[in-house]
């Protein structure tokens, strides 16, 4: 059955560097993302986020605006995801609970590091607000 699916994905950023986790399991094995996840039925895109990133890194947070929104097809078998990506500000040092590895980078390692599908489809708008004013972004 082919379903639409609402995620809800982090954009952290802190001192210039934004943060990404490599995946540990699953399809997209050793490729590295924004966290966040599957919105439940129920919950709205927000709560969702704080829920996700108390699981995923062990801090609380705060969602602020919505930065894009992008459609993607993960294939038939899966179905069809909106992915909208947040601004959010997290309290506290995150911890890999989900992830095998925690990385804050600047804008060129994006375009180095393996991204999952999702995650590659808001590399470009990262890299561009960590271009504009790397330091604003705190």
């Amino acid at each position: 059955m082919n379903q639409r699916i609402r995620v809800a994905a982090a954009v952290i950023i802190r001192d210039g560097l934004v943060l990404i986790g490599r995946r540990k399991e699953g399809r997209f094995l050793g490729m590295w993302e924004n966290q966040g996840g599957k919105v439940e039925p129920g919950e709205t895109d927000e709560e969702a986020l704080v829920r996700e990133l108390h699981e995923e890194l062990g801090v609380e947070s705060t969602v602020g605006q919505p930065l894009a929104a992008f459609y993607f097809d993960y294939s038939s078998r899966v179905g069809h995801c909106v992915i909208t990506f947040y601004r959010v500000e997290i309290t506290g040092d995150p911890a890999p609970l989900c992830h095998d590895r925690l990385l804050w980078v600047d804008a060129p390692l994006l375009y180095i590091l393996n991204f999952t599908p999702a995650s590659h489809l808001v590399r470009e708008l990262l890299y561009d607000m960590l271009r504009q004013d790397p330091w604003a972004t705190r």
